[in-house]
Order: structure tokens, then sequence, then C-alpha cells
């Protein structure tokens, strides 16, 4: 091995290791006939900037062939306190059915979560609560 694949080698080793062995997920839940499964590599979500991924897989468990089309975060008013809309973005990656994205969370708290995605059958849409310290 050369001392340049030997170096390349030892900083993909490096960088592997920070990386969480596993996400945690923060909920999966059933619409239609595909699930959709948000995780993030910390074992909650906090106030500030959080990394999520989506992942949405057909009735079999297997990767779904969709685009996704939105993606929102929003707290319902509460006495005192307007509702709230946190800033949400995902991105489509190369695997199919995963996108990642990131949440910025004003605040902890109770967070709707809305993800909007199409396949060839028309669009669909997955609802789900968050949590956030």
């Amino acid at each position: 091995m050369s001392r340049r694949n030997a170096a390349l080698a030892g900083l993909i080793l490096a960088l592997a290791s920070t990386l969480p062995a596993q996400a945690a997920v923060l909920q999966s839940v059933r619409t239609g006939a595909f699930r959709v499964t948000v995780s993030t590599p910390a074992k909650t979500l906090v106030q500030g900037n959080n990394p999520v991924t989506v992942a949405i897989t057909d009735s079999k468990g297997k990767p779904a062939s969709v685009k996704v089309e939105g993606f929102s975060v929003s707290m319902a008013a509460m006495p005192g306190m307007a509702a709230q809309k946190a800033p949400a973005v995902l991105v489509a990656t190369h695997t199919p059915g995963v996108a990642k994205g990131r949440i910025e969370l004003p605040f902890g708290g109770t967070w709707e979560a809305r993800v909007v995605f199409a396949d060839k059958k028309g669009v669909h849409r997955a609802s789900f609560t968050l949590f956030a310290r």
C-alpha cells in the first residue's frame, strides 16, 4: 500500500470513528402503503440545529422510489404564544427513499412534522409528533 493510500485509509477510519454507531429513531408512521421513519444521530432533538434522516419504505420494507416534495415542522398556538414554524429542510440522497436534512428548533417542546412525498401513483403525506429538549 502506498503512503498516500495508507494516509487516506487512516483518515477515513478516523472520520468513521467519530460518527454515531446508529441513529435514534424519533418516529415511524405508516401512511397508506408506505412507512416513514425519522431519525437523528443524537438520542433526542434539542433546541438549535438538529440533523435528521427521513427513510421511506414500501409495504415490503424495501426503500421506496419516491421524491420528497416538502418537509415542515411547526408548533400549535398556545395561551400566550403564537403558532411557531421551525426552519426545516430535506434533500434527497443517492439512496432511494432516503432524504437528509436539518431542523432548527428555536426551543424545546412538542413539534408537529409533516413530510410530503410523491410516487407514480400520486402525492402522499405523513405527519408525526417530535419532542425536543
